[in-house]
């Protein structure tokens, strides 16, 4: 009979063998391959920087067709895609920042005129931090409004909501598409189904 020793030989034999096989199995047998980081030739092509106009976009639109009937839109929709593109352009001229005193309206605006949209935002920045982001060169800042919400009446203007009930009148200037315009999409084409309000 074999004593403890040779049981204990032929058990480490055993085991590094078996250690010997699985490395073969993960490696093979040729040494890994070697990597080499070289320069692609011509200038390096860099992903486009999204603007921060981009990364501050509102997350979804609700448009009012009257007597309480609301179209939410979302950025996948044409109307919304257009309408957004106005108002970033509104945003991004110095005249849209001259405004310096903000007083909130003695009521709440009627948003079931038709053809009002609401912008409901991820993110209440304050004016003051959205006119620095995008316009860092217009002037000092100024006590502002957190904007949670931009309301735009057709012919009865643009008010910031700061999320906690006031609305604060606001001179954006901007006129927006609504469905069925030129400008704008056709209704339902992209959007989604009609909300009703309470």
């Amino acid at each position: 009979m074999m004593g403890e020793r040779g049981k204990t030989v032929i058990l480490i034999l055993l085991v590094g063998f078996s250690v010997v096989q699985t490395g073969l199995l993960w490696y093979g047998f040729r040494p890994p391959p070697v990597l080499t980081l070289t320069p692609p030739p011509g200038p390096a092509q860099l992903k486009e920087e999204k603007e921060t106009i981009e990364l501050l976009a509102p997350t979804r639109a609700l448009l009012s067709l009257g007597e309480g009937d609301f179209a939410p839109l979302y950025p996948n929709s044409p109307l919304f895609q257009g309408a957004w593109e106005k108002i970033a352009a509104g945003l991004k001229k110095k005249e849209t920042w001259l405004q310096r005193d903000w007083e909130p309206l003695p009521h709440t605006p009627d948003l079931d005129i038709p053809g009002t949209y609401q912008w409901d935002f991820p993110l209440a920045l304050s004016l003051d931090q959205w006119r620095d982001l995008l316009l860092p060169e217009a002037g000092p800042a100024t006590a502002s409004p957190n904007l949670a919400q931009l309301v735009l009446a057709p012919d009865q203007g643009t008010y910031v909501h700061d999320g906690e009930g006031n609305y604060y009148p606001w001179e954006l200037g901007v006129e927006l598409p609504l469905p069925g315009d030129r400008d704008g999409a056709p209704p339902g084409d992209g959007d989604t189904a009609v909300a009703h309000g309470d």
